[in-house]
């Protein structure tokens, strides 16, 4: 059938975050080809948005090769525990980041990767600057 042959094949774009992403409408951000889906939990940090990958690769084995775009929304939580903490963010943090980044590629191999971030910020939090920098420099 020359309609099927000629019929765009479908893709998928899955976001992984916090709270930030939590609320946003995977079927309203659908279009034409195009599928949106929302994989976020509030409070998630990278460990696990590293899980919610791995947990949507396993039950969505059938169509991996249709993901082409993945939007990461991490860092906030992180920032906020790291600083109450007082641990190293470029010691501790920058390897989940790395590590994340590659479970990503191998989970998802076609897929462009977007990180999105929006960190904490003073006025709304007790947090030092110097934590906010910290991650920016990662």
């Amino acid at each position: 059938d020359s309609k099927s042959s000629s019929k765009p094949s479908e893709k998928v774009c899955v976001i992984f975050g916090t709270s930030i992403t939590e609320h946003v409408n995977g079927e309203i951000m659908s279009r034409g080809n195009r599928t949106v889906v929302n994989v976020s939990s509030s409070g998630a940090k990278i460990d696990d948005i590293r899980q919610m990958a791995e947990d949507f690769h396993h039950e969505n084995l059938g169509s991996i090769h249709k993901v082409d775009k993945i939007i990461v929304s991490v860092g906030t939580n992180d920032v906020k525990f790291y600083n109450c903490h007082r641990r190293n963010m470029n010691k501790d943090l920058r390897p989940k980041i790395v590590s994340l980044v590659h479970v990503l590629k191998q989970l998802f191999p076609l897929a462009q990767i977007y990180f999105h971030t929006m960190l904490p910020i003073k006025v709304t939090y007790n947090y030092t600057a110097d934590s906010v920098h910290q991650f920016n420099n990662l």
